[in-house]
């Protein structure tokens, strides 16, 4: 369910300008993740990275695969939290780092 959230938080960004630009006024993660909640979408960051790597490999095209790449470092940014890397065993290490980092548990 909660990966199906992240696809459908996704695809509204994807389709509502006023939706995306709306978290904007967020400016913690914690207030990110309050906002999709009451928004109805509950995900963790790495449904979220799973979510977007599964849409840019369904992409239509090379510019639709960008659009989804460049809505993923929106999101990566709004989460305060760098982007997976691409390489696996960079990405484990940082997402070790990042998870012993307070406040970057799952959503609930």
């Amino acid at each position: 369910m909660a990966m199906q959230d992240a696809f459908r938080f996704f695809t509204r960004c994807r389709q509502d300008a006023e939706f995306r630009k709306s978290a904007y006024y967020c400016v913690s993660p914690q207030d990110l993740f309050q906002w999709l909640k009451t928004s109805g979408f509950s995900f963790t960051i790495e449904e979220a990275d799973d979510a977007l790597r599964s849409l840019q490999l369904k992409a239509a095209d090379e510019t639709e695969a960008d659009e989804i790449k460049e809505l993923g470092q929106w999101f990566h940014i709004m989460a305060q939290r760098p982007a997976v890397s691409p390489c696996h065993s960079c990405a484990k290490k940082v997402n070790e780092k990042i998870d012993d980092h307070e406040g970057f548990s799952i959503v609930t």
